[in-house]
């Protein structure tokens, strides 16, 4: 399987959308990626066998990437990594590594059985690789099924959706070139791993591109501002992230905020300017909360007012506290910045995670 990996990469980003698209194009091929490197290396070996039917890969030795227990620890390795530089929430980690190990299962099915159950221990695949035209059938499949979900939640978060359908035909094309392309004949060599290897780096490369925000042109070419939803998720995404600085420079400089009536954070509305909102809301969420996160489950465009609903959730320090809390944000948006905010909250959820042990 080739292309067929990255329709994990499109749901992990339909259910996830604050995973980077690049992140989870790495994900996706992460165990392959570590395997042409090793080819590189000599470490794992491979060769090419012109008589078998549909993949011609013999996969001589590769226990550090395609056995069960090292896809494991492939994947808890990413997701460990995007939450400690990417400072992801832990849930968008999770799917990054979940991502990740979606690798060897989707092996299991179409691969002979050359993957092992430990390392050095019994090889299993179901090898639908035997079968070429089946196999293609499931991979392109996947990859439309998976990348219209992901079509689908781009648009209902406000995004174009021209960008997913040009990379998923670039890797229906990529595909049709690998079925194309001769093989050389005997052992993957460092040349052919560096090939492979590159091929991988160029698509996380373009999958980062999908998640670009810039202008879009109108008829006469002028440039026309991109949806105003794009602040707005913009907002979510640096909060989530811990980035402060990108969170602030989506509001307008005279921003008004406002906490909802009987909110902890509303004793000091309307907070005017970005700095007021930082050091009023942010600075002191981050004070008194463990792990707190504002999730978008949805965003209702109504042109200059975008509307968000969603949930809260975290750990309230000084009682120990889990919340779990849902929210209506109302945003105003002009020229690409956030100028006014106000929230609506399930302040009885958010008061029960911070009242102590009996009290009222």
């Amino acid at each position: 399987m080739f292309v067929g990996h990255y329709a994990a990469a499109f749901a992990a980003k339909a259910i996830e959308p604050k995973a980077p698209m690049w992140t989870l194009a790495a994900a996706a091929q992460l165990v392959d990626i570590g395997w042409s490197a090793f080819i590189i290396a000599g470490v794992e070996r491979a060769s090419v066998d012109p008589a078998l039917p549909g993949s011609t890969l013999v996969l001589e030795h590769m226990p550090w990437t395609h056995s069960l227990p090292m896809a494991l620890a492939w994947g808890v390795g990413a997701a460990l990594l995007v939450k400690l530089l990417l400072r992801l929430p832990i849930w968008a980690s999770a799917v990054v590594g979940l991502t990740v190990f979606s690798h060897w299962t989707l092996d299991l099915l179409v691969h002979r059985p050359d993957l092992e159950l430990w390392i050095g221990g019994d090889k299993v695949g179901f090898g639908l690789w035997n079968y070429p035209v089946p196999e293609q059938a499931l991979e392109i499949g996947l990859l439309a099924v998976c990348g219209a979900a992901w079509v689908a939640s781009r648009k209902t978060l406000g995004r174009l959706a021209w960008p997913a359908i040009a990379f998923i035909g670039l890797l229906v094309v990529l595909q049709i070139v690998a079925m194309l392309s001769p093989q050389p004949v005997g052992p993957l060599g460092a040349e052919s791993g560096a090939t492979i290897l590159a091929i991988y780096l160029v698509v996380v490369a373009l999958a980062a591109l999908t998640d670009m925000r810039g202008k879009r042109t109108t008829e006469s070419g002028e440039a026309e501002n991109m949806p105003n939803i794009d602040p707005v998720s913009a907002l979510y995404d640096a909060f989530a992230k811990g980035d402060m600085p990108a969170a602030l420079a989506c509001m307008a400089p005279d921003i008004v905020w406002n906490e909802a009536e009987n909110y902890p954070y509303a004793d000091r509305n309307p907070y005017v300017g970005p700095e007021a909102v930082l050091m009023g809301v942010f600075a002191r969420i981050g004070g008194d909360w463990d792990n707190f996160a504002a999730v978008s489950d949805e965003f209702i465009d109504g042109g200059d007012t975008i509307v968000s609903l969603g949930h809260y959730s975290g750990t309230y320090k000084a009682t120990g506290k889990a919340m779990r809390a849902q929210f209506a944000h109302v945003f105003r948006v002009k020229n690409g910045k956030i100028t006014s905010f106000q929230q609506y909250a399930d302040t009885l959820g958010t008061r029960r995670a911070m009242e102590s042990q009996g009290e009222t």
